[in-house]
């Protein structure tokens, strides 16, 4: 048979004995004396409850301790970041920011305000360990203007800072950005750029392939006086091209020939049987009465012969200068004059040149003093020297030969020669360097560098440093009227400051002054260097100086269609409409049967022609089918725009149509756009736009109508005006720019075109305010946020728009699918500073997570998925106004917040509170420090590892919860106090407490844990014996406290407290209570 359960048998058991009593007799209830009840500490703090509905196992009062899956432990404190004050004026820090690019550049950049709170400016850190100490720069990177709202920050689709204080649109791309062009050209850049050489890519990449460098200068310049390439058809006995400006006639003596089979750089060498040679004849150019190279590639043949010249120039016997070969592999450089031995020089011992392998050869002679220092280089190394002698060179009447001369056997038999150079003037290298990599050129001396920002300095990565001691640069930037130059006010090249090593260049004021201009296709920021020297660059980045720099608008590189163009002849006083000859290709003649293009041929200075744009223009395009031939120069054209009383000149003009005949061949006229405010559209010929009115000083096309043919015109747009907005934000691959308060349009949202911050024009962008996003809700924008989630099968990127009381998503990744969707019009953001951001919150019982994002609203914070808005339960009293709690409106207003990955924990600072939520587990806690953190942003390691930095009203930031075990040098208190709670469990007895049993986690720290009881819901405090922390050895340790005579009470209630100062992670595990019935309520 099968047993009852034990709790039957017991119920029977009480059942029996209550039958067996009657009230009124002398028999009595024997009560136990004592009684034992165990606790575990691993309830939750409820403080929007009464403590006497919590009960034992809850929290009345939980600080500093928060939640594991077992219990509770302490958390950690706060230490200094910066060593100093940041700022001796601005030291209320109430805003931070990790700017964190891909690159590895990291900033924090914090926004602290004086101690009136009126002007706040922003700093960065000098230095990027975190975690860890670190200094600020000491330079502002903005100083904030009366009356401008707080300075919010997000990072754009390309990872540069954006920030918006509602009096400005500023932008910082960090220390370093890349270029947006980089071009070489042979002469100085004014309106265009010819004979351009595109290295964009190649500056940009940290490749070093031959592809992937941009070489400045070339090796044929104005001191090369021979240079031949040695290029042509295999067999050629007639290809000696000198490619040198002198040009001299090189002569072709015996079998000397080119040959495929071997070569440097191009085609082919020259190679020489023994007997051949080249010859040139006598020049001044061969009288090095000054600094001189001679370098060659050499590759000796297996029957090279002794003595066998590389080169020659030779009157006779006695009067000679040559580089020969001698036996056992050396070289040896000699110069006789007059049968005097002026030096012979050998390369070094124990360089012996083998056969069948190329070397470059250099002989260099600095000049100077008696032409001292002769050196020989071989593969860049310096192989024999004499210095300080003075040997002055002879002018020597006599041919230049290559490879032998006429009348001497000493060949150079199956030998190849390439890239033979002559150098007067210039001592090519005075130090080793690195062999040329690449065939000499005519040199580019020229480099334009764009970005879409003014720049403050470039830095330069080489593969090949410039080895030329006399070497020169120039730096210059368009002003918006001409190229100015520019003073380099810090340099990390040597003290000629010549790029013979990696550097960076910096100057100041540009940032001021620069302006966008058109060149090549491209409506940049430009910087123009000018270097008379050699170097290769591997890689190249701008420096766009240490402060904010306003958001400017840049052309998204697709031209602009006009809506008019007519042309006024006087002679008939009419306008003729070509609008559509300029918008379609002349491609359609053929399909019409008459050529559809605008005719201007005879165009005169009465005459005019009118260009109409939807947008402000700061360049015209004109595809020219027939030219003119007639010359005009490009101060004979002038341009005018819409001042809104009539028509302005727009000022200078540069034309690539043609230097001295407009309109002879396709190309652009640009010019500097006026001032936005300064340019009104207008309506001509029933079309509203910008209106750009051409008129030439003189004829062009000599009177026939059809001898300037005119295809297609495109508009270049000048920049949009970024407006002040009120914070910025990203969503998807586009910069949001929210709310624009001046102009009373708070719920305004402009986007930029994808992939830029830059790009606020055309049809991808909001293009000011033609496409802008109007959210309907009759107040201003509080905060933007950016959540992704899986609905159904698909993954969805939403767009959460935030006002003070209402909810909407943003859909849509362009303007042709955006849409606004309400979901609430009850629910709202009070303090931007409060939303947060987490991945995968389990949002229901049976495990779903759900990417969140969360915020404060009037009544408390809440979550939100992208369908779902929920409260974060627990602390709503504190948002109730008719709750003792409540926190007043100004409070919740003023609130911040921030979210710990590491705990998954969202940290709210609202009036004097520090309440912390835990996403785990669903629950509140509560945190104190003497100095509470006046704001907090997290920040990110180089190992993706996140911290909480903090801000205070000293200039100190503070990081939060990682290694500290105080509150910057103050000990941490930890504190937890029960509900109100019945020991026996029975409302008609009362019991008394003799004894509690404390078990904690030990701790290495001379400490106690303060235990005190309530009772009856009394503020009367009965203090028990205290627990040593340190006690033992045992991990686990435990004590009996006691407290004379004990506690007794219908209701009671525990309170631990400890302050800890050398410890992390203090855990109280639980107690215990020893306790009796001390009455009966009958």
């Amino acid at each position: 048979m099968r047993k009852p359960p034990l709790y039957i048998l017991i119920a029977s058991m009480v059942l029996f004995l209550g039958l067996q009593y009657t009230p009124g007799t002398a028999q009595q209830q024997q009560l136990p004396t004592h009684q034992f009840k165990w606790v575990d500490l691993n309830g939750q703090w409820m403080p929007d409850l009464d403590a006497s509905e919590i009960g034992v196992k809850n929290y009345k009062v939980l600080q500093n301790l928060r939640y594991t899956d077992t219990g509770i432990e302490g958390v950690s404190g706060s230490s200094p970041v910066n060593p100093a004050a940041i700022h001796a004026t601005y030291m209320d820090i109430q805003n931070g920011y990790h700017f964190l690019k891909d690159d590895g550049e990291s900033h924090v950049i914090v926004q602290a305000y004086e101690s009136n709170g009126l002007l706040g400016s922003a700093f960065r850190n000098s230095g990027t360990t975190i975690p860890g100490q670190f200094g600020f720069s000491g330079k502002t990177l903005y100083q904030g203007e009366t009356g401008a709202g707080p300075l919010r920050m997000a990072q754009g689709p390309e990872g540069y800072l954006v920030a918006c204080d509602e009096k400005r649109t500023m932008v910082w791309p960090g220390e370093s950005m890349p270029v947006a062009a980089f071009f070489l050209s042979d002469e100085p850049i004014t309106s265009g750029i010819s004979n351009i050489q595109d290295y964009t890519e190649a500056v940009n990449n940290k490749l070093s392939g031959p592809n992937d460098v941009a070489v400045m200068g070339g090796g044929n310049d104005q001191y090369t006086k021979l240079l031949l390439h040695f290029d042509g058809p295999n067999g050629s006995q007639t290809s000696w091209l000198d490619s040198s400006a002198s040009a001299h006639t090189v002569t072709g003596n015996t079998n000397a020939q080119l040959d495929t089979s071997q070569s440097v750089f191009g085609l082919s060498s020259v190679t020489f049987d023994g007997v051949s040679s080249l010859e040139i004849n006598d020049s001044d150019d061969w009288y090095f009465n000054e600094a001189f190279t001679i370098d060659c590639w050499v590759r000796f043949g297996p029957n090279v012969e002794n003595k066998g010249r590389i080169f020659e120039q030779k009157l006779d016997d006695d009067n000679l200068h040559m580089l020969r070969w001698v036996s056992g592999g050396r070289l040896v450089w000699s110069i006789y004059n007059g049968g005097v031995e002026l030096f012979t020089k050998y390369t070094v011992d124990g360089l012996q040149f083998q056969t069948d392998n190329w070397y470059h050869i250099a002989l260099v002679n600095k000049g100077g003093s008696g032409n001292s220092e002769y050196t020989i280089y071989v593969d860049g190394k310096r192989s024999g020297t004499i210095e300080d002698e003075a040997v002055p060179f002879p002018n020597i009447v006599g041919h230049f030969y290559i490879g032998n001369n006429t009348d001497d056997n000493r060949a150079l038999v199956d030998t190849h020669i390439d890239e033979f150079r002559v150098t007067k003037g210039r001592a090519r290298w005075t130090s080793d360097f690195a062999k040329p990599a690449r065939p000499y050129q005519v040199p580019y001396r020229y480099a334009v560098i764009g970005t879409v920002c003014p720049i403050a300095g470039v830095s330069t990565y080489l593969k090949n440093v410039n080895p030329d001691a006399g070497a020169t640069k120039t730096w210059t930037a368009w002003n918006g009227e001409s190229w100015s130059g520019i003073t380099t006010d810090n340099l990390t090249y040597d003290s000629g400051n010549t790029f013979t090593q990696d550097g960076f260049s910096q100057w100041t004021g540009t940032t001021d002054w620069m302006k966008p201009k058109y060149l090549n296709n491209r409506y940049l920021y430009w910087t123009q260097l000018e270097f008379w020297g050699e170097m290769t660059i591997e890689h190249l980045t701008a420096y766009p100086g240490d402060e904010f720099l306003p958001l400017n608008d840049i052309w998204n590189g697709l031209p602009r269609q006009p809506i008019g163009f007519h042309v006024y002849w006087a002679a008939k006083d009419e306008y003729f409409d070509y609008t559509g000859e300029v918008n379609e290709t002349a491609l359609m003649t053929s399909v019409i049967g008459y050529p559809y293009v605008a005719q201007i041929g005879g165009l005169t200075n009465q005459d005019e022609i009118i260009v109409i744009f939807e947008d402000r223009t700061t360049a015209i395009g004109l595809d020219i089918i027939s030219g003119n031939t007639e010359d005009i120069s490009a101060t004979g054209i002038t341009i005018f725009y819409g001042n809104g009383t009539g028509w302005a000149n727009v000022g200078d003009v540069a034309d690539t149509t043609g230097a001295t005949q407009f309109l002879s061949t396709t190309g652009v006229l640009s010019w500097t756009a006026p001032d936005p405010e300064e340019e009104f559209s207008q309506t001509l010929f029933g079309k509203e736009g910008f209106a750009y009115k051409i008129q030439v000083s003189t004829r062009i096309g000599w009177g026939r109508l059809d001898a300037v043919t005119i295809d297609l015109v495109e508009g270049i747009p000048a920049q949009k005006v970024i407006k002040p907005y009120k914070f910025p934000a990203k969503f998807k691959d586009m910069l949001l720019l929210c709310g624009y308060p001046e102009g009373n349009e708070g719920n305004r949202i402009d986007y930029s075109a994808p992939n830029s911050s830059f790009f606020h024009n055309g049809d991808d962008s909001s293009d000011d305010a033609l496409y802008s996003i109007r959210v309907p809700v009759a107040e201003e924008l509080t905060g933007f946020v950016e959540i992704f989630n899986r609905y159904g099968a698909g993954v969805y990127t939403l767009g959460v728009i935030l006002s003070p009381t209402t909810t909407s998503i943003l859909t849509g990744s362009r303007k042709e699918d955006f849409k606004i969707l309400p979901i609430s019009d009850s629910i709202g953001c009070a303090s931007w500073r409060t939303i947060f951001r987490t991945v995968g919150y389990e949002l229901t019982e049976d495990g779903v997570g759900r990417n969140m994002a969360g915020w404060l609203d009037w009544a408390g914070p809440v979550l939100f998925d992208g369908s779902i808005i929920t409260r974060m339960k627990g602390i709503g009293s504190y948002f109730q106004p008719n709750h003792t709690n409540y926190l007043g409106a100004e409070n919740i207003k003023n609130a911040f917040g921030w979210y710990d990955a590491n705990y998954r924990e969202y940290n709210l600072r609202v009036s004097t509170y520090w309440l912390v939520y835990d996403l785990t587990r669903k629950r509140w806690y509560e945190k104190y420090a003497p100095s509470m953190p006046r704001s907090a942003w997290p920040v990110t390691d180089r190992f993706g590892t996140q911290h909480i930095f903090s801000g205070t009203t000293t200039g100190y930031m503070m990081q939060l919860d990682d290694t500290a075990t105080t509150w910057d040098g103050t000990g941490i208190e930890y504190v937890w106090e029960t509900g109100d709670f019945s020991v026996v469990e029975d409302p008609w007895r009362k019991g008394r407490v003799y004894k509690i049993k404390m078990a904690t986690v030990r701790i290495d720290e001379d400490a106690a844990l303060t235990v005190q009881m309530y009772a009856d819901t009394e503020s009367t405090i009965f203090p028990w014996q205290s627990m040593d922390l340190d006690r033992g050895t045992a991990r686990v340790i435990r004590q009996n406290l006691a407290y004379t005579g004990g506690v007794p009470g219908w209701l009671l209630r525990l309170r631990g407290s400890t302050t800890l100062s050398s410890t992390k992670r203090f855990k109280p595990l639980g107690f215990g209570l020893q306790y009796g019935f001390e009455a009966i309520d009958d």
